[in-house]
């Protein structure tokens, strides 16, 4: 579930976008001794389709993403849902 720290609409079904990171994660060393990965960068989005999380969450909503909307359920109870 993805949403932005701003007034929330609704909750919304969607599908990925085609946004993404321009740069590369940076690989860190915490504090602690552990690394781990900072992604930072600069956004690039493309024109989305209004059921695309991108697009979505743009314009106020909270989204979920099924991994595999097919094998989540069937079309009609996701199109019900959405």
């Amino acid at each position: 579930m993805k949403f932005l720290a701003e007034k929330i609409q609704d909750i919304k079904l969607a599908h990925q976008g085609m946004g993404y990171w321009m740069e590369n994660p940076e690989q860190r060393l915490h504090p602690e001794g552990h690394e781990y990965y900072w992604l930072g960068g600069k956004w690039s989005t493309h024109e989305e389709d209004e059921g695309s999380d991108v697009y979505l969450l743009e314009k106020g909503y909270v989204t979920a993403v099924p991994i595999h909307v097919n094998h989540l359920t069937d079309k009609a109870l996701l199109l019900e849902r959405k």
